[in-house]
């Protein structure tokens, strides 16, 4: 039967308009190709089941970048490369679909981690200059700043003052390098009130591999920082309770004898003197009995409150017993100790106390010897006490050497 020349101009027509499709179809099958990794599934084992793949160029003619002078040539029959592209088609796009699908999910879940940390965590992101580019609702609750006046600002608009500069050089040392830093910082809010938090700090890398931002995540941990404080507190009140005179402060004898032995372990090592102050309050038993143990009471406190200002700092003064007091004086030769206790008695005299009137108190003063124990060095020194009671009271008198 005779092809007419209208029926194969037709027909020349819809070989062009299918060679058409099919490198419409080639395209889309290589910008899909390009977008899924190389090794899912949906690739065909046989190279030759991948014709926009397939070696050499030569095999793959409809892969030629096409010209306006050359048009897409398919040397492969029209009808079956459109039903193998086809096919090959569909596979990819379900494929795509399942990728895109998934990256979706994953995305999901950042989403949702991010949701989660941010209702746990304070979450703060800088540039390398320390510089707020980003505030989480809890970084602002807790700071007392707006998000507008944080973004753009100075982390150093939270800095609370409390810290010495080498924690902060040892925090921006350790980021700097790449490392992670963890540590408690305490910080201050926009009205002047502290809070404290536990910081993790990460340096974050760009593409190139170089430090591009820091992000903070931090636990606030204040009213944990507040407990151990009232419990650091209590403990410190129990060690003074444990550690001093309840009536007048001075230090009780308990805590006195552990000083006397740390003191003379240190003679012992180095050899420096050490010296001994005992003394009481002339006719204290009369002061009780004539105006009572409550005004006895405050010229003890009174004596201790006018004395202690006088001593050095490295000097103990101590409640003995009863009106008895000791002073240790480290660092203090018998000279020295003489004129301490004449000191202390011109003060003891100088004003009259309250209620009461003159006071006077008597001295007895004695040195550390090489070797001597602390009762023969107690014993020296109250002899000399109750010697300078014996020879009219008001006096210092120093031990003899024995």
């Amino acid at each position: 039967m005779a092809i007419s020349a209208g029926e194969q101009g037709d027909g020349r027509i819809m070989d062009h308009e299918r060679q058409t499709a099919v490198s419409a179809l080639l395209r889309i099958i290589a910008r899909l190709s390009a977008t899924l990794p190389a090794d899912r599934p949906w690739l065909a084992e046989n190279p030759a089941e991948r014709p926009w793949q397939a070696e050499p160029p030569a095999e793959r003619p409809w892969q030629a970048e096409p010209s306006d002078d050359r048009p897409w040539r398919m040397e492969a029959p029209v009808d079956q490369t459109l039903t193998s592209l086809t096919s090959h088609l569909a596979g990819l796009v379900e494929h795509y679909l399942r990728e895109q699908a998934e990256q979706w999910a994953w995305c999901q879940d950042l989403v949702n981690q991010k949701a989660a940390l941010d209702q746990h965590a304070i979450v703060s992101m800088t540039d390398l200059d320390g510089n707020i580019t980003y505030a989480n609702d809890l970084f602002c609750a807790i700071s007392g700043f707006s998000r507008e006046e944080l973004l753009g600002a100075n982390h150093r608009i939270i800095k609370s003052n409390h810290h010495p500069i080498s924690f902060y050089t040892e925090l921006w040392s350790t980021i700097t390098d790449g490392r992670v830093w963890r540590g408690e910082v305490k910080n201050c809010r926009k009205n002047g009130e502290h809070y404290w938090v536990y910081s993790t700090i990460i340096p974050l890398k760009d593409a190139r591999g170089h430090l591009s931002q820091f992000i903070s995540i931090r636990t606030d941990i204040t009213e944990r920082k507040r407990a151990e404080e009232a419990l650091e507190a209590a403990n410190a009140e129990l060690r003074r309770l444990a550690t001093t005179d309840r009536l007048t402060g001075a230090w009780n004898r308990r805590h006195f004898e552990d000083q006397v032995t740390l003191e003379i372990e240190r003679v012992q090592r180095y050899g420096k003197p050490l010296t001994l102050i005992l003394f009481d309050i002339d006719h204290f038993k009369a002061i009780n009995d004539r105006f009572g143990h409550l005004v006895g009471d405050q010229v003890l406190m009174e004596l201790v409150r006018r004395l202690s200002p006088n001593l050095r700092a490295l000097d103990v003064l101590a409640r003995w017993g009863g009106e008895e007091f000791a002073v240790l004086a480290p660092h203090c030769p018998v000279d020295g100790g003489r004129q301490l206790a004449e000191k202390l008695r011109a003060l003891v005299a100088a004003e009259p106390f309250t209620d009461v009137g003159q006071v006077t108190a008597s001295f007895g003063v004695a040195e550390l010897h090489p070797e001597e124990s602390f009762d023969d060095w107690l014993k020296r020194v109250d002899d000399a006490l109750y010697a300078a009671k014996a020879g009219g009271r008001d006096r210092v008198c120093l031990a003899d050497w024995a």
